[in-house]
């Protein structure tokens, strides 16, 4: 790694950018600066002056290592950035200064004449340029999020600064679904593995919907144990190049917000056919392995599955099963 230090190190370039680095010669090579520059965004100059004193007044750590300035920008990865406006301390004056929610974006200049109504609200805003003997880069406001605080308006800024889709699914990935009444037919029974008997559960935290995993462990005659973990196939719902294929891999996972959760395929799949719910059938890719007590592994099958958990317990309750000594169930 080479060390980039101060906004001249810098040379106007913005997190993502891909540049071009000159390494200084190695008796100008420092170790990381031991002192935070703290910046109120109103240098009446807008230079760059004080702080290139006060980088070299800084104490430098002893772990010297290698040193550069960024002498070109190669290709630019600007983007709208969510944040809050830092407005100007000069009554009238329609100048402020933007600051970014990710601590890497340098403030941005902007001129608004909506000030007062924006200091309390979420904002977006996106860079235009970089003048070169500015301190700042300059952009405009794009729109507002919503007040500061705000439970829905910090969520989307999660959503955004972190780029993750959560618009509704397109009509082409919801034509890939499956229709209902959802059946298991014949044919499907002869392609897979018949695992109905056998006593699954799952366990999950408290209101989980999207079930993808179960497990059962039985006794085996020779005192060996059979221990089966069972993943939902959700492959045979979802086939390669598809629409649906190609959202799911845009978005990656599902993610989980304090309120709510955006799925990464939609829920009828998620929270319905791709979810190990107690007592209904359902389709699974099975792994399945013999286990001396000393879990040993004796052997290893995989297998395309059917089986039907008998119950989709919470951790607690999973807990007071192994913690009740009266509890003679087949899953205890």
């Amino acid at each position: 790694p080479i060390l980039l230090q101060g906004l001249e190190g810098m040379n106007r370039a913005v997190d993502g950018d891909t540049v071009a680095v000159e390494l200084l010669d190695k008796k100008d090579w420092t170790g990381s600066s031991e002192v935070v520059l703290e910046d109120d965004g109103y240098d009446p100059g807008d230079t760059l002056d004080k702080d290139n004193k006060l980088i070299e007044k800084a104490v430098k750590s002893k772990d010297v290592q290698s040193t550069g300035r960024v002498v070109g920008i190669v290709r630019r990865k600007w983007r709208q950035y969510c944040g809050m406006l830092q407005p100007n301390p000069v009554k009238g004056s329609n100048r402020h200064i933007f600051v970014a929610a990710e601590k890497k974006i340098p403030k941005v200049r902007i001129e608004t004449r909506q000030a007062d109504t924006l200091a309390s609200q979420r904002i977006i805003v996106a860079i235009d340029s970089w003048p070169r003997s500015s301190r700042y880069p300059v952009g405009h406001f794009v729109r507002a999020l919503g007040k500061i605080g705000d439970k829905a308006t910090e969520n989307m800024v999660l959503l955004l600064e972190h780029d993750i889709p959560h618009s509704s699914f397109s009509e082409a990935v919801l034509d890939c679904l499956p229709s209902l009444p959802w059946t298991i037919t014949r044919q499907d029974e002869l392609a897979r593995v018949d695992c109905r008997h056998l006593d699954i559960c799952s366990v999950d935290p408290p209101g989980c919907t999207d079930i993808d995993d179960a497990l059962h462990a039985i006794l085996l005659p020779n005192g060996n144990y059979q221990v089966g973990v069972h993943i939902a196939d959700v492959s045979h719902f979802i086939r390669p190049g598809t629409a649906i294929d190609l959202e799911a891999a845009d978005r990656c996972t599902s993610v989980y917000l304090t309120d709510r959760r955006i799925d990464m395929v939609p829920e009828l799949l998620s929270s319905n056919l791709c979810s190990l719910r107690g007592g209904v059938e359902r389709f699974a890719f099975s792994c399945v392995w013999e286990m001396t007590p000393q879990a040993e592994v004796v052997s290893t099958k995989f297998h395309k599955s059917i089986i039907k958990s008998r119950l989709a317990m919470t951790y607690e309750e999973a807990q007071n099963k192994i913690d009740d000594a009266s509890d003679m169930s087949a899953i205890a």
